[in-house]
Formats: C-alpha cells, structure tokens, sequence
C-alpha cells in the first residue's frame, strides 16, 4: 500500500513547501522516506506508538531511534498504513501536521487509483487476448468478462488495421477516437492492431467515415464478418487483409466478403499448375518485361489504353507482347476457358508472391 517510491515523493513534494525534515514509516514503524537518507531502514519508536494507539504521537526530547517532533497515522480505508513525521519542536511543528497528513493521504489514495485502474486494464487484455482465441465461451468466461464490463454476447465484428511501425502513434490515436465504449483495441503483432466492434447496420459505414480520417496515414483495413465466436471474425479480417492486399493493393479497405472466393479456392489454386504459365512468360528474354505486361493486363481488365498508359509503351508494342504471350503459353485472352487459366495462374501468383 506504501511503496519505498510512494513515500520518498511525498517527503519530497511536502519538503518543497515546509522548512522541517519529513520521514515516513510504514504499517511496522521503519522510515522508509525521508529528507536525511541516513534515517533510512531504521525503527522510529515514536511511529510505533502512533501506529498502536491510532493517535498523534509528540516526542519532545531526543532518543536513541527518535528526534523530537510530531508522529501522525496515515490512514486510508480506516485502516493505518504508516506514519508521517515532522522533526521539529512540536509546538513550532505542530500546525503543519494536520496539513501534511491529509495531503499524504490524498496521494496514498491517488496512488491506489492509478494502480487499481492499471491492474483493472491488465486484466481487460488478459481477457480479450483470450477472447480473440477462444472457440467457446463458458459461463465462467462469461461472468469474468461481465465482471470486467465485457458482455460478450453481444454482437460484434472485428476490425483488422495494418500500419507502418513510424505511423503507431498517429494510429492509436485515431483509433482511441474511434471506438465507442465496450468496444476494443489489442495488438495482434507487431504492426496490427484488432478492433472489436459492436456490429450493426451501420458498423461497415462508421469504418467507411474512418478510412477517410486516415487517408493520409499509409494503412490497410481488414473487415471480418459477423460470427458469435469473434476468433472466427478476427481469421476473416486477417485474411481479407492478406489476400486483398495482393489482388487490390491500391484500396484502403478490404472487407472479406469480397476476397471470400479467392480465399476459399486458395488451396486448390495451390495444387494447380499456374507456375508454369507464369515461368514461361516471366522467362522469355531473361527480363521481366512480358511478365510486367502480362500482370498489368490481368490487373486493368484488359483494356488496352489503360495498360499501355501504366507501363509505357505504344499499342503496337503491346499488341506484340500479349501475342507472344499466348505463343508461349499456348492460351489465348479471347478464348473463355483459356482466358480462366491464364486469370487463374495471375491469382496465385499474385497471392503467392
């Protein structure tokens, strides 16, 4: 309750204001602060009256443990946690008592504030990080997160922001602008941070107004889909992030319904032969000049002005490297079924790459 720092500060802060020695004891009458570090770790048999009879204890002559002064209880919760003394005449010293007293009481409380809200926000992580990992609640998982003021019943996403290490700070901040009370933010690594969000229509518009906030912060947002269990949420956001990351890198947001199909043919991409396409084009010349073209082609769609305006080059010269594409790989763009494997090996090179 008394900390060795604790009561060294206010011996200090109350030294600033009154021109005597100040020492504090604690709950067994040993100084553990004072203005003469000498005194340190010694007993002071006037803080063990004061501490037995729960009064004012005043010491007019020297002794061997003790200076003449003025000994007073602290107290915090009816309950005497140490002693404050003042070395001095106590009629000279006596007026300061009553002040310094009350004024080490109110830091002693302060200091159990802070240190109960620190211990009550450990626990709060503690638990979302076992939230955000759990498969099931219990009922005993839902009363210790009642008893936090979490009620994980209610419906909820989550929220996934990639950042810089340099913007961290800039991040949390428009984050801790962001979140509603009962909603949540905890580090996943090192540069993602999940949100738990209270889920409702307008959830996907109020992270919408949020991506304009941060245009100018370099970031990427995940978007999970509703699930009761929010571990299931979190994987959704994560791989949204991922994957459209990879296929879209120029958009801010990536909700995982949009990236669901990609990410649920994955594993099959992964046992189909796309590499080969891809090296066949990427080997030609020993440059990476068709592959250039073949990637930027996929990524706008085919239209051909656009692709010659993103790599520079004049149409004839990419009408001549699309044709050796499909010389080399046998396919053709203007056949469907060839169209699908030439679009099928561009995705899981760029999911692989």
């Amino acid at each position: 309750m008394l900390s060795k720092k604790l009561a060294q500060n206010i011996v200090d802060k109350m030294m600033e204001v009154i021109p005597y020695n100040v020492n504090i004891m604690n709950n067994k009458g040993i100084i553990i602060g004072s203005g003469d570090s000498s005194r340190i770790g010694s007993i002071h048999e006037g803080a063990v009256d004061a501490l037995d009879t729960k009064e004012t204890v005043e010491i007019f002559e020297n002794h061997k443990y003790t200076k003449p002064g003025v000994n007073i209880p602290i107290f915090f919760r009816n309950e005497a946690v140490g002693v404050i003394g003042i070395t001095g005449l106590p009629e000279i010293v006596r007026p300061f008592g009553q002040l310094v007293s009350i004024t080490a009481e109110l830091l002693i409380s302060q200091e159990y504030s802070i240190n109960e809200h620190i211990i009550k926000q450990k626990l709060i992580e503690e638990f979302i990080y076992e939230w955000i990992n759990n498969k099931e609640y219990s009922e005993e998982f839902i009363q210790r997160g009642n008893s936090l003021g979490i009620d994980v019943n209610n419906e909820r996403i989550v929220t996934v922001i990639h950042h810089e290490d340099k913007q961290e700070k800039k991040v949390k901040s428009l984050i801790k602008k962001f979140l509603k009370d009962g909603e949540y933010s905890i580090h996943i690594s090192s540069n993602r941070i999940a949100l738990i969000l209270f889920y409702n229509n307008y959830t996907i518009n109020r992270i919408n107004r949020f991506k304009e906030q941060v245009e100018k912060v370099d970031i990427k947002i995940g978007i999970g889909r509703f699930n009761k269990f929010i571990m299931y949420s979190l994987m959704d956001a994560v791989n949204a992030i991922n994957i459209g990351s990879k296929l879209y890198n120029e958009k801010i947001i990536y909700d995982y319904k949009t990236i669901k199909f990609f990410h649920e043919v994955k594993s099959l991409l992964n046992r189909y032969d796309g590499d080969n396409i891809i090296k066949k084009i990427s080997d030609e010349g020993n440059d990476k000049e068709l592959l250039q073209t073949f990637l930027t082609h996929m990524e706008m769609n085919g239209e051909k002005v656009k692709v010659s305006d993103s790599i520079h080059i004049h149409r004839n010269t990419l009408n001549y490297r699309l044709n050796k594409i499909e010389e080399l790989t046998n396919l053709r763009f203007d056949n469907y079924l060839e169209l699908y494997q030439l679009i099928t090996a561009y995705i899981r090179y760029k999911l692989n790459s």
